[in-house]
């Protein structure tokens, strides 16, 4: 992980801390039990984030929604299409990038 991802991750996990989010939904990864998705919409920033949790190992991934309206703190009734769109891409950066240590932690 860079610096910038260190930096990243702090900067979302404070985030996600905070409150400031509307969490759309979680689940459980199909095939490892033990890996959990969430995914959130950060109501200041506008950004869909992605979380995914694996024993001690978290890791979350973000980028801003392409929805300017409706406001992301008006969106508490779901995830727009292009915003599930987003999380899915997200989705696929963290586990090309974290899913051998998710697995491992899985595994623990």
């Amino acid at each position: 992980m860079s610096l910038d991802d260190d930096t990243d991750q702090k900067r979302l996990s404070a985030a996600l801390e905070s409150n400031g989010y509307i969490e759309f939904f979680k689940t459980i990864d199909k095939d490892y039990p033990s890996v959990v998705w969430a995914v959130y919409g950060l109501i200041e920033t506008n950004e869909i984030v992605v979380k995914a949790s694996s024993g001690s190992q978290v890791v979350l991934q973000a980028a801003p929604s392409n929805l300017v309206m409706p406001h992301m703190g008006d969106r508490m009734f779901g995830i727009d299409t292009a915003d599930s769109e987003l999380a899915s891409e997200l989705s696929l950066r963290i586990w090309e990038k974290h899913g051998d240590q998710l697995q491992k932690a899985s595994e623990e």
